[in-house]
């Protein structure tokens, strides 16, 4: 089955360039070097990514698979001046029988 996902984050900003992520499913890379440009949970950065052929939900609703972020570009000077990303969420999608993406039941 395939998949859409979108990972609602924000950053702690440091440096001259916002925080970077790349994004794994199950130790496949589906992005690369996404860009995290929001600084506070109140008005986040919404990253979307695909993830085709994973398994059908669960009986719940559920999906089972393995999602990794990495900060690609750290900048640590001390506690105080760290960049960092924050990830307060994380929903998806999925296709229905003629191909379309759903729309989810509730955000």
């Amino acid at each position: 089955m395939d998949y859409k996902f979108a990972l609602r984050c924000w950053q702690d900003k440091e440096g001259s360039e916002n925080a970077k992520i790349n994004v794994f499913v199950n130790d496949t890379q589906v992005l690369t070097e996404a860009e995290v440009a929001a600084e506070n949970n109140s008005s986040p950065s919404i990253i979307t990514f695909d993830a085709p052929g994973l398994p059908d939900p669960n009986a719940n609703g559920s999906v089972t698979c393995a999602i990794k972020v990495v900060l690609v570009n750290d900048y640590y000077v001390d506690a105080d001046t760290d960049r960092n990303v924050h990830i307060n969420g994380l929903a998806y999608i999925t296709k229905d029988s003629d191909n379309a993406w759903k729309k989810p039941n509730d955000d």
